[in-house]
């Protein structure tokens, strides 16, 4: 946490995501009291709109008796000329490579469907009324006349207008939830669940969790998309499971006439000990997301330590963890030194220290010798 002075906040939290320096911000310090509370973070995310780019700065401020009214401002820090002042918002606890955070388009006509196994698994079987676009006197409708949505802003997109992309890329939607394919998949598989809920979209998930009925819904959607994709890994990567191998003989050798002989059939792999979920500690986009993905982080995109240590440390959180007790240390990434700890393979243990590619080389091994489990 930070220690707050008169006229200084020396540390601010990026959106959870990363650190810098803010020394002197009389605007922000003006509107904090070190009297009437114990401590405060303040976050700072990137806006870029027609050239020009602000700081904003989002203020948590916790009191002694709780967490406070947020508070939050801006300050202009120059057009596009001056690009060089957006930089300094340097994202250190936050994986994302800049080639990631690329602006999404919302394509001007609705994409007619392309369906592949995947999306036809994962869709409802048959459209409900809840699939509806927002009514246009809604903020997400007001949101959807945007058709570029910048940087960090970029799964705004799927959120508010999902139907008008493919089935390649979006999986499925209605009123509440939108499940996409991750544009830059760390896994085999890799899909994210985006909220739809205009008050908690752009939230913090430390601060959306609070609300413990949305985190339910959340937990609750995120177990279907698990269990989804468990039949999607069995579905792929089944034909080359020793354990499922095992099961299919001996279903190819059963008569069905003896309920004491099915009883013991082999059941098969549990391919849901496959399958991992939950936020980054710090997002790398600004709306709310939660990561649904395979354990075996095999994939062309995973390009480097950070993105590996996001996947493979307390810096990505089961929202099964959710609400977090105050003082967690997983509240703290960049204190606990999650992206800068020595790359080590989830599946044997092996120590690579900081060598990502002797690493990347053990990944593409382990993926074949996991499949064959």
């Amino acid at each position: 946490m930070v220690v707050l002075r008169p006229v200084s906040v020396e540390l601010a939290q990026v959106k959870g995501e990363s650190w810098l320096s803010l020394i002197g911000q009389s605007e922000v310090s003006a509107t904090l009291s070190p009297l009437e509370m114990d401590y405060a973070e303040v976050s700072v995310l990137e806006v870029a709109s027609q050239g020009h780019f602000y700081m904003r700065y989002y203020l948590l401020c916790f009191v002694r008796n709780g967490l406070s009214p947020v508070q939050s401002t801006s300050r202009y820090l120059g057009s596009t000329g001056s690009r060089n002042m957006a930089t300094q918002l340097a994202h250190s606890q936050d994986a994302t490579t800049g080639e990631e955070i690329a602006s999404t388009t919302v394509p001007q006509k609705e994409t007619p469907p392309k369906r592949n196994a995947f999306s036809d698994l994962m869709s409802p079987k048959k459209p409900s009324p809840s699939s509806k676009q927002p009514s246009s006197n809604t903020p997400q409708a007001d949101l959807a006349r945007t058709t570029t949505f910048l940087g960090r802003d970029g799964l705004g997109a799927y959120i508010t207008s999902p139907a008008s992309f493919p089935t390649s890329r979006v999986i499925y939607h209605d009123e509440q939830w939108v499940v996409i394919n991750d544009l830059f998949p760390k896994s085999s598989i890799h899909v994210l669940l985006l909220p739809r809920n205009p008050a908690k979209q752009l939230l913090h998930p430390f601060e959306a969790f609070e609300d413990l009925d949305f985190l339910k819904g959340v937990q609750a959607e995120v177990q279907k998309l698990r269990r989804l994709a468990a039949i999607e890994l069995h579905r792929r990567y089944g034909n080359f499971s020793a354990l499922d191998q095992k099961r299919r003989k001996a279903l190819d050798a059963f008569d069905g006439d003896s309920d004491s002989e099915s009883r013991h059939l082999p059941i098969g792999r549990d391919w849901s000990q496959s399958v991992i979920s939950g936020i980054h500690v710090g997002p790398s986009m600004n709306h709310l997301h939660i990561h649904i993905l395979s354990v075996d982080r095999h994939s062309e995109c995973m390009k480097h330590r950070r993105h590996y240590n996001s996947f493979s440390t307390p810096f990505l959180i089961d929202v099964e963890d959710f609400p977090l007790d105050r003082d967690d240390k997983r509240r703290h990434p960049g204190r606990e030194g999650y992206m800068e700890r020595d790359l080590k393979c989830w599946r044997c243990g092996k120590v690579f220290g900081n060598k990502f590619s002797r690493l990347k080389e053990h990944l593409d091994e382990e993926f074949e010798e996991w499949k064959k489990e």
